[in-house]
């Protein structure tokens, strides 16, 4: 398992990983069901890619909120 304090910024896959979950899905649908508990750009935030694609990136102190709503 990976020392998920040596970094500062996760993605969904690296979490699930981590917390034993099959798939970033569930982080994601985790986000969507609790919008109104996580703050973008303190919790998380938006990178889009060249073709437009946005990806979810969490900070450590959301990844400390996904605990604290029971992932």
């Amino acid at each position: 398992m990976q020392n998920i304090t040596s970094n500062l910024i996760f993605t969904n896959e690296q979490i699930a990983i981590n917390y034993g979950l099959t798939t970033g899905l569930t982080i994601a649908k985790h986000l969507r069901t609790h919008n109104d508990e996580f703050i973008e750009n303190t919790h998380y935030f938006l990178v889009e890619n060249s073709f437009k694609n946005k990806t979810i990136k969490w900070t450590l102190e959301g990844v400390y909120k996904l605990l604290w709503i029971k992932l």
